[in-house]
């Protein structure tokens, strides 16, 4: 894995931002490819590792960032929603 790229959570914490994809039902089997290959094992790892994601397969570890304790700011749908002037 390469060296390029890394996170920096400040002391402060950060907020947890939803990542989503929406397609349309009858999309074509590439966009359904793409789909997968973005939100399977490989890449949630590789952004975990980073710890720029927080990954939603279960046998995916945990960011470092969040076995040593720092602040991720996440209540529910409404208050993002308040944060974000989501209308």
């Amino acid at each position: 894995m390469g060296k390029n790229v890394a996170t920096l959570i400040p002391d402060e914490g950060s907020i947890i931002v939803p990542q989503m994809l929406f397609m349309r039902k009858d999309a074509s089997e590439q966009t359904k490819t793409l789909a997968k290959e973005l939100f399977g094992k490989n890449i949630q790892r590789f952004f975990s590792q980073l710890g720029a994601l927080m990954p939603v397969i279960e046998d995916i570890p945990l960011p470092a960032e969040i076995k040593n304790n720092k602040k991720f700011y996440w209540k529910d749908w409404k208050w993002f929603e308040a944060i974000s002037n989501v209308q």
